[in-house]
């Protein structure tokens, strides 16, 4: 199981581990620990972590959204109606200005198939949006992932394999405003060199892009 740990040193006297119900992993560590020991706190605690995300993440109810007219989906922050409009073509438009997403189907065509052809729009188009970000943040920053992918994630918004240097994106992002999007890239692009979230990962992160928290906020909304 993949899975980020954000590591923050205070002046205390024990190591403590909370899960988030966002499934987020935080240590608070005191401050005159070292990073080999808190590393080695970590993995003497990898099973109860991952019994704790699966947890969480089967507490998830399956999403009750279905794709029906005159029903709401979020597009790059924005609010839209859909649209289904019965044809001998199986495509997706999108009206920006009117803000209604047309979804072009078969009368008889399954509620699972109209997902489908609209899940296979909205991940193409976050494609072409990471795949764009990704060369703009890796000529920033001069690291470069050798792969990225877009797959359903419960618990997180992006995931990055360090030795692999391959970064996972949350297919829900299509729903988050670019600045959002922005950001999430960014993060997942800083753990080639910092393969954790002490302090110098989040100046790092700052140093391109100084309103990281606001954009981060983004992403509860």
């Amino acid at each position: 199981m993949n899975y980020n740990v954000i590591i923050t040193k205070k002046k205390m006297k024990n190591l403590i581990i909370k899960i988030t119900d966002e499934g987020e992993v935080k240590v608070s560590a005191p401050k005159y620990l070292t990073n080999k020991e808190i590393q080695e706190f970590i993995s003497q605690k990898k099973e109860w972590i991952e019994e704790r995300l699966t947890h969480i993440q089967n507490k998830i109810k399956t999403s009750s959204f279905t794709l029906e007219s005159n029903n709401i989906a979020y597009l790059l922050g924005e609010k839209f109606t859909i649209n289904v409009v019965f044809s001998s073509r199986e495509d997706v438009d999108i009206y920006s200005k009117e803000k209604i997403i047309m979804i072009f189907c078969n009368g008889n065509t399954s509620s699972d198939r109209r997902k489908e052809i609209f899940e296979n729009y909205m991940k193409n188009k976050l494609w072409t949006i990471l795949v764009n970000l990704n060369e703009k943040f890796s000529l920033m920053t001069g690291h470069v992932p050798a792969q990225i992918k877009i797959r359903n994630m419960k618990t997180l918004w992006g995931s990055c394999n360090i030795k692999k240097k391959t970064i996972t994106y949350n297919y829900k992002l299509i729903e988050k405003p670019i600045e959002a999007i922005e950001y999430v890239v960014l993060h997942e692009i800083s753990h080639i060199p910092f393969p954790h979230h002490q302090k110098e990962f989040w100046d790092y992160i700052e140093s391109f892009m100084p309103d990281w928290k606001a954009r981060k906020n983004l992403l509860k909304k």
